[in-house]
């Protein structure tokens, strides 16, 4: 009975393994999912091109990678890959989808992360946007 009960928790694990996919594998599909949420925040009156330029001050004073991309299709929609220059591997990045809304000036961020300890990444975009010179903490300030 014991052999039996072992074999059967050792198949389920098995499985369970094998459908979650290896951190290699990642894409921001896999990523953006209810179990990889980690905030969903509006902030007031910032547009694209401010989010850029802050992040690239952020980029200046701290040790931070992040590649801003506008959806194709629609210009209200950009994606933002926010990690640690030392950690390029998507599993170990923010992804933040943002959206504005020209009709009264927000936007909106709702940021993932594939390992719930990186949701520090999520709150250092979130402070870099306000204070752009301050790194968080976490985040190594550039010398």
């Amino acid at each position: 009975m014991k052999k039996s009960v072992v074999a059967v928790f050792g198949l389920v694990l098995g499985v369970t393994a094998c459908t979650m996919p290896a951190p290699g594998n990642l894409d921001q599909r896999t990523i953006r999912s209810e179990a990889n949420l980690r905030t969903e925040v509006v902030l007031e009156e910032i547009n694209f091109p401010q989010v850029q330029q802050r992040l690239y001050k952020h980029r200046e004073h701290c040790a931070i990678s992040f590649d801003f991309s506008l959806d194709k299709n629609e210009v209200h929609y950009a994606t933002v890959l926010y990690g640690l220059t030392d950690q390029p591997e998507l599993a170990q990045q923010a992804v933040l989808d943002l959206t504005y809304f020209s009709s009264n000036g927000k936007t909106q961020v709702i940021g993932y992360t594939y390992y719930g300890q990186q949701q520090f990444l999520v709150d250092a975009f979130l402070q870099a946007l306000a204070k752009p010179e301050v790194c968080a903490e976490g985040i190594a300030k550039k010398e």
